[in-house]
């Protein structure tokens, strides 16, 4: 079974670049959030190719189905969600757990995480048009995940891995498109170019975009 994904924080490479007329605090933020989707797109130039692709995970109940269209080709993934929740603190801390078991067949993953870590508002900021409490910087401190394998009717050992980091080695940060009291929606957009010239003057150059949001609901 091909590994899918999976809208956790720290799945994904976020830059903030996005504006916003949301206005939220600390008080409509502090929830606990269950996660119902994540949708994206990017797009990536070198040596004159251009790939592009898209992506989303929706969570219906205890439906999930993530879907992957690159190069032409789609790719789905459907499973079971026991538990995708993220609780936002009131004391600046985060934890998101999950539960979900992806099914291919007679073939299962369950996969069981946890992440932990700090958060804040990311102050107002003229240059970039950003106003007060309209960003958030998520700090991961550690990350655990143990992942189940079934075959038939045969359960192998299940596999495991935990990482922790110092605050702020691990960060992302999201623009609050949407906060009310029964909906939180966080985005993301990333546009980056390189070049490079050899010493032969040759010149090439490479360039990637893309957007993600994460809508979360209450329970």
């Amino acid at each position: 079974m091909k590994k899918v994904l999976v809208c956790a924080l720290s799945a994904i490479v976020l830059t903030a670049g996005v504006s916003s007329c949301a206005k939220t605090t600390k008080g409509k933020i502090s929830e606990d959030w269950n996660f119902t989707s994540l949708v994206g797109n990017s797009t990536s130039t070198s040596g004159g190719t251009t790939t592009t692709s898209s992506y989303s995970t929706t969570i219906s109940g205890s439906t999930i189905t993530s879907t992957v269209t690159s190069g032409g080709s789609t790719d789905t993934d459907n499973g079971t969600v026991a538990k995708y929740v993220m609780s936002i603190k009131k004391d600046g801390t985060y934890e998101i757990s999950s539960d979900v078991t992806w099914v291919d067949g007679s073939n299962s993953s369950q996969q069981v995480s946890s992440e932990k870590g700090t958060w804040s508002f990311v102050g107002k900021n003229k240059t970039d048009e950003f106003k007060k409490n309209e960003r958030v910087i998520f700090n991961t401190t550690s990350e655990n995940s143990t992942t189940t394998y079934k075959s038939g009717g045969t359960t192998f050992p299940p596999t495991s891995s935990s990482d922790t980091y110092l605050v702020g080695e691990n960060s992302n940060i999201y623009t609050v498109v949407e906060s009310t009291g029964k909906k939180l929606v966080l985005e993301t957009e990333y546009n980056g170019t390189s070049s490079n010239t050899n010493g032969s003057g040759t010149t090439t150059s490479s360039s990637s975009s893309g957007k993600t949001t994460i809508t979360l609901e209450k329970p």
